[in-house]
């Protein structure tokens, strides 16, 4: 196959990474309150959420839940940060502005245990949000981060933790064979 060709597998890449702009088009708009530019002016968006399409929908649902325990003067305050896949789990960082910024570690381990090391300083609202967050990742540790089906688990194919269903590990797998024979 000629370098030039665009697969079908590339085109649904283009569909999906398409209706994942859209989504958070939406969720920007709904919830606007919550990514309001960072300090150096860059918007929310530009990185984040850098997750796959497959968990946008935990994404949303986890921003409307957050909105319905924040009280009115605590949503003026109230930031995501960062929203990222690591090691095959969901991280979601936040803070309050004007408030010191807590540390939230959440730690998925290849096993699926996750534990979160939560100080003991924070507030109620800080541990309400958290709880929330931790609920969210629970969800994503068992959904394919590409298409949103369950069961899912995490896959360590060519070095990249990603957690996946069966069908899309099997793809993984197939385009890390091809990879190989490549060399």
């Amino acid at each position: 196959m000629a370098q030039s060709e665009i697969t079908e597998l590339d085109l649904e890449c283009q569909r999906r990474e398409l209706a994942r702009r859209e989504a958070y088009a939406d969720i920007a708009q709904e919830f606007a309150y919550m990514f309001k530019r960072t300090r150096g002016g860059e918007d929310f968006f530009r990185y984040n959420p850098s997750i796959g399409e497959g968990w946008t929908p935990i994404f949303k649902r986890l921003c409307a839940q957050i909105d319905e325990v924040l009280p009115t003067d605590a949503k003026r305050r109230f930031r995501l940060v960062q929203v990222k896949q690591k090691f095959g789990g969901l991280r979601v960082y936040f803070r309050f502005v004007g408030k010191k910024t807590r540390l939230w570690v959440v730690v998925q381990f290849p096993q699926g245990l996750v534990g979160t090391f939560k100080p003991q300083a924070a507030g109620d609202l800080e541990r309400q949000v958290q709880d929330l967050i931790d609920v969210a990742a629970g969800e994503a540790a068992n959904t394919c981060e590409t298409c949103g089906r369950q069961p899912a688990e995490i896959d360590g194919t060519g070095g990249w933790l990603v957690t996946l269903c069966e069908e899309h590990r099997a793809l993984r797998r197939a385009d890390d064979l091809d990879e190989g024979e490549l060399q």
